[in-house]
């Protein structure tokens, strides 16, 4: 699904949305978004009206097969300007007609480290 990550990395709307299936439900810090349309318009709205520089890179780690699904986790970078973001994810997908399709995706933010969480005290 590498085609997928390079139409995100050159904001190609009508490509991505191809990669999507239908009944896509996409779980991010910014909430829930179900189905095609809503899943475009939140991508559209968040990362593609100024999309310069932007890019995101996957790295999967776990992939099951079971017959016309697929499973698998992956950790994430996204650098769009000058934000960075990294975080880990979960994402399903269903072949349908030949063609594989993201059903499911929960993608979650990975925290800085702070002080409190380390054990180092002031």
């Amino acid at each position: 699904m590498q085609h997928c990550n390079v139409a995100f990395n050159q904001a190609k709307a009508s490509e991505l949305e191809d990669c999507f299936d239908p009944e896509i439900v996409l779980y991010t810090q910014h909430g829930e978004f179900r189905g095609r349309k809503q899943v475009m318009r939140y991508l559209n709205e968040q990362y593609f009206k100024d999309a310069k520089d932007l890019h995101f890179q996957m790295s999967p780690h776990d992939i099951r097969g079971f017959g016309d699904a697929l499973w698998y986790s992956y950790d994430f970078t996204m650098d769009k300007g000058s934000e960075h973001r990294a975080g880990h994810g979960v994402a399903m997908c269903r072949r349908q007609e030949g063609k594989w399709r993201i059903l499911n995706m929960h993608n979650a933010l990975l925290e800085p480290a702070s002080e409190s969480n380390t054990g180092r005290h002031p």
